[in-house]
């Protein structure tokens, strides 16, 4: 795990297939602490809304409302910040395959210009279990900065041990 750790984390419409990303989050760390935060909601493609998936359950969960999207930035407009503010980054997320399909559905196929790297996907069992025994927020800030720290931590341990 390099120094500089960061995080992102999405809110989404539901947790399946035809679902999209309504939030993100970002966490940017130096080693010691977060140094730079980004969040925004995200406002609707016009195709996520004709065919997309939106629960009322993940809505319930999150706390965020449809309407409340419209305050967001634009995708376009987000996928420009992001590209922006992780250029050439590799951002940790742990949300296995949503956070790619979320992340794909919000740059319509075109390529980020920083690497996700899934958490899930290496043995992180600690921060999984850790995860499980937290509050959830279940917003994309603060659950991008639980993340973070988490992994700091578990780095921290690391080097003691």
């Amino acid at each position: 795990m390099p120094k500089h750790i960061i995080t992102l984390d999405f809110e989404a419409s539901a947790l399946q297939v035809g679902s999209f990303p309504i939030e993100v989050g970002v966490a940017i760390g130096n080693g010691e602490k977060i140094i730079h935060t980004f969040t925004t909601l995200i406002q609707p493609r016009p195709d996520w809304l004709d065919h997309g998936v939106w629960s009322a359950d993940a809505a319930a969960v999150h706390g965020i409302k449809a309407a409340h999207l419209v305050r967001g930035m634009s995708a376009d407009d987000v996928c420009t910040a992001l590209d922006r503010l992780l250029y050439g980054a590799a951002v940790y997320v742990d949300g296995g395959y949503f956070d790619a399909y979320w992340l794909f559905r919000l740059y319509a196929g075109a390529s980020p210009k920083f690497r996700l790297h899934d958490l899930d996907a290496v043995p992180y069992r600690e921060l999984r279990r850790r995860r499980a025994d937290a509050p959830a927020e279940h917003r994309a800030l603060p659950d991008a900065k639980w993340l973070h720290d988490a992994l700091l931590e578990i780095e921290g341990e690391r080097l003691v041990a």
